[in-house]
């Protein structure tokens, strides 16, 4: 789902049982992702995120995460 349409509804599921994948690449969505990480930790939801390489910013919140290599943003969906 994308990122601007979290908070019209689906946030409303989330819950401690809930797993949420996260695509979380340093774009010019980054931080409305990380709005909704925040979102979604704060109703105890679990986040599974997807990262770029390097990112300090997700490594605080979680130990395990994956990482994927900087490209251009034309190859990044398929990268991540």
């Amino acid at each position: 789902m994308p990122a601007a349409e979290m908070k019209h509804g689906p946030i409303a599921l989330i819950n401690e049982d809930m797993p949420v994948v996260v695509m979380a690449v340093h774009d010019h969505l980054y931080d409305k992702v990380i709005s909704n990480i925040e979102e979604v930790r704060s109703r105890g939801g679990r986040v599974i995120a997807v990262a770029s390489e390097g990112d300090a910013h997700i490594s605080t919140w979680r130990k395990k995460f994956c990482t994927c290599r900087r490209c251009p943003k034309c190859l990044q969906p398929l990268v991540t």
